[in-house]
């Protein structure tokens, strides 16, 4: 059995560490930081992101070793945003298990364990499982630990801030949407979110109503010929995050403003050559490109001329 020691809420150097379970805590990150988290099983004990930066790594890896008094087998690392993972060289000889579709994965993380789908880990009695879900970024997941009905959400959900950022060129909302509703189909008793405090199972409801309500204005918007600039929602919950507003409302109006061409364009490459495929698609924005790309799953990076070539290289139809 494990043991705790020290006390159970406290101030760290990354931010406030609180007991959220007997075999779970979080600590709230602070700028630099997201929120990162341990979860103790029989043997040893599993970090959930890694901090913002390698003081921060430090910190977290001490505190989490000194609490469970266990070694860390692994660290999950729930996106690929620096102020989750840019703490991961402090875990240089620990398994860091990542999506499979993070951009340039293979090569950024010398020690990962990609997966692609639903991975599980089991140590005598307990089980954690992770989700390979997407929708915040192409390779966003989040971490169930059954025995005590505890999530670890990554940044699919940021309490008390709207809105959530959704400006990642990877961000999917539809993929959003679908792991909001697999978290809420668990029935957690209690959700660690990417950032801010942590919330009650119920309290997803509230974070599916107010995206909802954001994708359909977004829609109608589309639909009456309106630009991003001229779009408003109010009764939104939490904080308001002005950059983040600026930069997500574009991304989300050119989503829904392109997945519904994707049937026609799949249908206008069908009918190309390759050259005459890639006049056509050069002649697409980035922003066109990156959704076309997201939704047949194709990994890209670089300027246009790469996301073209990806795009041909890889595509399936």
């Amino acid at each position: 059995m494990y043991i705790m020691s020290g006390d159970t809420q406290m101030e760290l150097e990354i931010g406030e560490f609180v007991r959220i379970s007997d075999h779970t805590f979080m600590v709230i990150g602070e700028r630099p930081h997201g929120n990162v988290g341990g979860i103790a099983l029989e043997n040893y004990s599993i970090a959930i992101d890694s901090t913002g930066n390698s003081s921060g790594g430090r910190v977290f890896r001490k505190k989490l070793e000194e609490y469970y008094k266990f070694p860390i087998k692994y660290v999950i690392l729930t996106h690929y945003h620096g102020d989750h993972i840019n703490g991961r060289q402090t875990f240089k000889d620990i398994d860091l298990i990542v999506s499979n579709y993070t951009p340039t994965a293979k090569r950024r993380f010398k020690n990962g364990l990609f997966i692609k789908d639903e991975y599980l880990i089991q140590d005598g009695s307990y089980t954690v499982t992770i989700f390979h879900t997407g929708g915040h970024t192409v390779g966003s997941m989040f971490i169930h630990f059954p025995a005590e009905d505890i999530i670890f959400a990554g940044d699919l959900i940021f309490e008390n801030l709207f809105p959530p950022f959704g400006g990642d060129p990877t961000c999917n909302p539809e993929l959003w949407f679908q792991a909001l509703e697999k978290i809420k189909s668990l029935k957690p008793a209690k959700i660690v979110p990417g950032h801010g405090s942590y919330l009650t199972g119920d309290g997803i409801t509230h974070h599916l109503s107010n995206l909802k309500k954001l994708r359909g204005t977004i829609k109608e918007a589309i639909k009456e010929n309106h630009k991003p600039h001229d779009i408003e929602i109010s009764d939104f919950y939490g904080e308001f995050h002005s950059r983040w507003w600026s930069r997500t409302l574009p991304h989300w109006f050119s989503f829904y403003s392109t997945i519904d061409k994707i049937p026609g364009i799949l249908e206008e490459i069908r009918s190309r050559s390759t050259d005459q495929n890639r006049i056509f698609l050069s002649k697409m924005t980035i922003t066109e490109l990156k959704v076309l790309a997201n939704h047949l799953k194709i990994r890209i990076s670089g300027n246009k001329k790469n996301i073209v070539g990806e795009i041909l290289k890889n595509i399936n139809l």
